[in-house]
């Protein structure tokens, strides 16, 4: 149920935007108060960060005006979205070009005083994707922005929730996922997408890491390993061997699953002399993660 989502998310951003002098308006005009089944989590995390974005980039005295929207698409379907427009201070043509690239930030004396990541767009973009959404953007140096993004969403008959197709991935919930992985956006996704299902999730930012945070635990504390390839100080491939070879049970039981956009013979057969039992390439794909480590915990 998402009826209220996006203005939540306003409400809970205006004092951010009362700080700073700007002010955050909702248009309500052409949204119908709707049932539908969505990802709060991914949809929240989107508003989030369009929204909070906005607020950060337009000067005091400015406006953020917030239009959700659902649209009738067929009989049981709907396209819901939302629109923010902002009276900042824009974006430039080359940055738009390179907006959703991890750690993309355009450098403007405008706005040196709001630091960041620069992975707030990226993780946008791929929440978009995953949903089966769009997002689109028009901008003008010193003239504001307008973002547009669309979502398919399933509108639930008489307020009652359709039964869904069971993914068969039920038992992962309270398990424990040691996640080895160098890519911020990359682990902030996974780890999302683990949460979702309630397992519980600790991250190593690099394999040298994963190893000792492993040999630290408790034998048996667990379930499985999520192991990017390329890392620096050690790589996905030694980790692996490292693991293995510990004198402890888990070591040699433990699910160890390769991650990786390299999806060659070659790369998965090195996987599998490295001691890792599975292979799953990125981007990552939800049903296939949650397939995959299922299998692999109840072997």
């Amino acid at each position: 149920m998402a009826d209220d989502l996006i203005p939540a998310v306003v409400t809970a951003l205006k004092p951010f935007a009362e700080l700073k002098g700007v002010l955050l308006t909702e248009n309500l005009s052409n949204y119908q108060n709707q049932l539908v089944w969505m990802d709060r989590l991914k949809v929240n995390k989107i508003a989030l960060n369009l929204i909070s974005n906005a607020i950060k980039f337009t000067p005091s005295g400015g406006i953020v005006t917030v239009t959700p929207y659902c649209t009738s698409e067929c009989n049981d379907r709907l396209e819901c979205g939302f629109v923010i427009e902002d009276t900042g201070i824009g974006m430039s043509e080359e940055f738009i070009r390179h907006m959703y690239e991890p750690f993309s930030q355009e450098k403007r004396s405008e706005h040196i005083q709001t630091p960041g990541t620069g992975l707030g767009l990226s993780i946008v973009k791929r929440y978009v994707d995953l949903l089966g959404g769009t997002i689109s953007v028009e901008s003008r140096l010193h003239a504001g922005t307008r973002w547009e993004v669309t979502l398919p969403v399933t509108i639930l008959q008489n307020g009652k929730m359709e039964k869904l197709k069971s993914t068969g991935t039920e038992a992962l919930s309270g398990k424990r996922v040691l996640l080895c992985e160098d890519n911020q956006m990359n682990t902030e996704i996974a780890s999302m997408l683990l949460q979702e299902k309630e397992m519980l999730v600790e991250t190593a930012e690099n394999g040298l890491l994963g190893l000792e945070t492993f040999s630290a635990s408790a034998d048996g504390y667990y379930d499985a390993i999520l192991m990017d390839i390329r890392m620096p100080e050690m790589d996905g491939y030694e980790a692996a061997r490292k693991i293995r070879a510990l004198d402890r049970h888990d070591s040699k039981t433990i699910p160890i699953i390769a991650m990786t956009a390299d999806a060659f013979e070659e790369s998965i057969r090195t996987a599998k002399q490295a001691g890792m039992d599975a292979y799953i390439t990125k981007p990552l794909e939800p049903f296939k993660m949650y397939t995959v480590l299922q299998q692999c915990i109840e072997k």
